[in-house]
């Protein structure tokens, strides 16, 4: 992955449902919008608080996803 500061990544904005994609096609997992816990993603009963954690936990470039 490319080496970015977190305040770089707090300003991009992210292409979610490209991200959701690419994390379904991966895993096999479908990705759900974590309405009730405290993260953006709940992917096969995890909660990830942020997309950039996403990204990380599936072994993707938070930076390929950029709107």
């Amino acid at each position: 992955m490319k080496e970015w500061n977190e305040k770089l990544l707090e300003e991009i904005e992210i292409n979610t449902l490209h991200l959701a994609s690419a994390v379904v096609e991966k895993s096999g997992h479908i990705v759900f919008e974590d309405s009730y816990g405290n993260g953006v993603a709940l992917i096969n009963n995890t909660s990830y608080a942020t997309w950039h954690d996403v990204a990380e936990a599936f072994g993707l470039d938070i930076t390929d996803f950029q709107a």
